[in-house]
């Protein structure tokens, strides 16, 4: 009985190193531009740019001076239908 034991236990063992050197493999095989990356200390994605503080426009954004407000639920749609003909035009 403990022979047949240890043969399942040393069969589960190398099942399942097997399985983690496959995927250990297969993950280098598919983001190996991701590994190489950060093993090399490349960021190729720019989060963050500096740009000189003269070219960026600082006029903030202004509201509409008025806005329609609408209780009902079809003045609503209709409000939208008349901005979207007004955006078109």
């Amino acid at each position: 009985m403990k022979n047949v034991a240890q043969k399942r236990i040393v069969f589960v063992a190398k099942s399942m190193m097997w399985s983690l050197l496959l995927y250990g493999l297969f993950m280098l095989a598919f983001n190996w531009e991701d590994i190489s990356n950060k093993v090399r200390g490349i960021n190729p994605i720019t989060v963050v740019n500096n740009i000189p503080s003269g070219t960026i426009n600082a006029a903030p954004a202004t509201a509409p001076a008025s806005i329609a407000t609408r209780n009902s639920g079809l003045n609503l749609i209709l409000s939208m239908l008349n901005e979207v003909g007004n955006s078109i035009n």
